[in-house]
């Protein structure tokens, strides 16, 4: 995956170690507003995605998302993984798409 990114034009540097830390801070970003027990009954410690599949946080979908994320200004962004502590950091991504 690193390569590919690279390929794009991206600087890629790996951040070992970051996981959970990355997981809470985006956790604490988006999902705020939903109780423990919330978070609990949505298995949100599995899948952070949960909280939005679980329409227990409101959240674009579809054509509506894929449009939204083209269209987002991307110039640093961190790509983190479930149950997995690695961390990416990319700068110079205003390439990432949602095709490969």
């Amino acid at each position: 995956m690193k390569d590919a990114l690279k390929k794009k034009g991206m600087f890629v540097k790996k951040l070992p170690n970051q996981g959970e830390l990355f997981r809470k801070r985006w956790e604490n970003e988006f999902a705020s507003a939903l109780s423990a027990s919330q978070k609990k009954k949505i298995y949100m410690d599995q899948f952070l995605w949960h909280a939005f599949s679980y329409e227990k946080l409101p959240c674009l979908q579809g054509e509506q998302a894929i449009q939204a994320f083209e269209q987002q200004r991307k110039n640093d962004c961190y790509l983190l993984f479930e149950h997995d502590e690695r961390v990416l950091q990319l700068s110079k991504c205003r390439h990432l798409t949602s095709k490969r």
